[in-house]
C-alpha cells in the first residue's frame, strides 16, 4: 500500500469532487478530505489516478443509486429486450427475448437486481444455488449481498474431477433456494430440483429475475415449488 501525499491536483479539478478513501488497483490508496487532497503530491501517478480513478468513482457513485422497481424494470428492458424471432428452450417461438447476459454483465444493473432478489429469499435459506449458466453471476452477486454461501448447479454431473452436478457446497440436509435468471416453463428448474433432491437438499423455492411464462407462477415439473420473481413479463413490456 502506498500513501499519497503532497500532490498538486490543480490540473485535475474533477478530483476535488471525490472525498473519503479511494483504493486503486488494490495497491494505491488515497485518503483525506478535500483540504488535504489539495496538498497531495504524486505526480508520477496523477495521469493514472485521473483517467482511471475519477471515472471509476463516477461509475461507483452511479451504482450506489437506489432504483425504484419501475426504474430498474425500465433499465433492464432497455438493455435486454430484443425484438425478432427466437426459439426458446421449451421449443416455442417468441418475438421478444430477454437477453440475460446483457443485464447480468452490467454492474450498474446486476447490483440492484441482486439486492431485489435478495429481498425475496425465504428467511430460513441456508444455501443459494445458481443454475447454469445464467444463474451463476446472479447467485454470486446475491452471495456478496447476503453473505450466504453459494452453490452452482450444472445441467448434468461432469464426467471428470469431482464428478458432481452441484459444485461449491455440500447441500445434503441444507435448506436451499434456487437462483435463476429467466423462467418460461421451468424446465431447467425441474432438472436442478431433481439433482438437488438426489443430493439430500431441502429445496425451499426458486427466486428469479424475470418470469416470462404465460401462466401462473408454477414450475410445470415441480408445481409445489414456490416461485418468487422480481419482474413479471408484463412489467418489462410496458
Amino acid at each position: 500500500m502506498c500513501e499519497l501525499s503532497n500532490a498538486r491536483l490543480e490540473p485535475y479539478p474533477a478530483v476535488y469532487h471525490h472525498l473519503g478513501r479511494l483504493k486503486l488497483g488494490g495497491n494505491w490508496q488515497l485518503s483525506g478530505t478535500l483540504q488535504s487532497i489539495r496538498q497531495l503530491r504524486a505526480d508520477s501517478v496523477l495521469p493514472f489516478f485521473y483517467f482511471w480513478g475519477v471515472f471509476k468513482l463516477e461509475d461507483a457513485m452511479i451504482s450506489l443509486k437506489t432504483f425504484s422497481k419501475s426504474e430498474l424494470a425500465r433499465r433492464v428492458a432497455d438493455i435486454a429486450m430484443l425484438e425478432g424471432e427466437f426459439l426458446l428452450r421449451s421449443g416455442k417461438i417468441s418475438h421478444r427475448y430477454f437477453d440475460k447476459y446483457r443485464f447480468e454483465g452490467d454492474p450498474l444493473l446486476l447490483k440492484p437486481l441482486a439486492q431485489a432478489m435478495s429481498s425475496l429469499l425465504p428467511s430460513d435459506t441456508e444455501i443459494i444455488a445458481g443454475l447454469e449458466r445464467g444463474g451463476i453471476p446472479l447467485v454470486t452477486a446475491i452471495s456478496l449481498e447476503t453473505g450466504l454461501p453459494a452453490a452452482f448447479v450444472r445441467k448434468a454431473a461432469k464426467t471428470y474431477g469431482t464428478c458432481r452436478a452441484i459444485e461449491g457446497q455440500d447441500i445434503a440436509g441444507k435448506k436451499v433456494t434456487f437462483i435463476e435468471d429467466v423462467i418460461s416453463t421451468g424446465g431447467a428448474v425441474t432438472e436442478a430440483y431433481q439433482l438437488a433432491v438426489q443430493e439430500g437438499a431441502d429445496v425451499l423455492a426458486v427466486v428469479c429475475a424475470i418470469w416470462r411464462g404465460e401462466r401462473e407462477l408454477t414450475i410445470q415439473g415441480v408445481p409445489t415449488l414456490p416461485v418468487h420473481p422480481v419482474f413479471l413479463r408484463a412489467e418489462l413490456e410496458r
